[in-house]
């Protein structure tokens, strides 16, 4: 497989419900440290779209590029891949020398999920190593590997939200619905807040950080997305 690459501005990146594939992440993660770029692509199996990446200098003389939730098109699974590897060396072309790896996190359809009468099924990953081969299969050079760990959405469920509230409430897990009536008794609720409610936002996702198990963002990370917002 062969991909062919463009690069452009990251303004003209196409409209997509991807919120870290926007222009606007983009934006925001410049005001962070990153230096964002922006690229159309289009493959000799007829795939085309585009994809924002993002590179920062690591320590000492090695720089990091990461794809956050991209490339929104992608091919066939068992061509995952061989796209992946195709895109890589196109994409390192326009960096600088010192980029020791590309990082994706992809927002593909898992090839560990399975199609059933009511949609996609999921059964779980299998070890990473079954995994990092399946990956690598077909590719030219067994360039990839699989990360220790996930900074954006690892795993994403589709809700039809056609259904009526009370099909898709039957839908869930038992115990799923037990936690959405206990905090529903317990008065909670969603809103949008307000920049001043940011402090306390950010104590509860310290908490929920900790107790699930995963790396919090800075507060400053959080901030930015506000103050970047106004002048947009």
């Amino acid at each position: 497989m062969n991909v062919d690459i463009k690069p452009k501005e990251i303004r003209a990146l196409f409209p997509t419900d991807i919120f870290f594939q926007t222009t606007y992440w983009g934006l925001v993660k410049s005001h962070l440290g990153w230096e964002p770029a922006a690229f159309d692509f289009t493959s000799s199996t007829g795939l085309q779209g585009d994809v924002m990446i993002l590179v920062k200098a690591l320590t000492g003389d090695f720089t990091a590029a990461y794809v956050p939730q991209g490339p929104e098109s992608g091919p066939d699974p068992e061509k995952y891949g061989l796209f992946l590897e195709s895109l890589s060396q196109e994409l390192i072309r326009y960096m600088d020398s010192t980029v020791v790896f590309i990082r994706y996190d992809l927002p593909w359809v898992s090839p560990y999920a399975v199609d059933t009468a009511d949609g996609i099924a999921w059964h779980g990953h299998p070890p990473l190593e079954l995994r990092e081969l399946r990956m690598n299969i077909g590719t030219r050079t067994w360039p990839l590997r699989k990360a220790p760990i996930d900074l954006t959405v690892a795993d994403a469920l589709v809700i039809d939200l056609v259904r009526t509230e009370e099909a898709i409430f039957n839908a869930m897990k038992p115990k799923t619905r037990y936690n959405i009536r206990v905090a529903k008794r317990k008065g909670v609720s969603v809103f949008n807040a307000s920049l001043e409610m940011l402090p306390l936002f950010y104590k509860l996702y310290l908490q929920t950080a900790k107790r699930n198990g995963f790396l919090p963002g800075s507060y400053r990370h959080f901030a930015a997305l506000f103050h970047l917002k106004m002048y947009l």
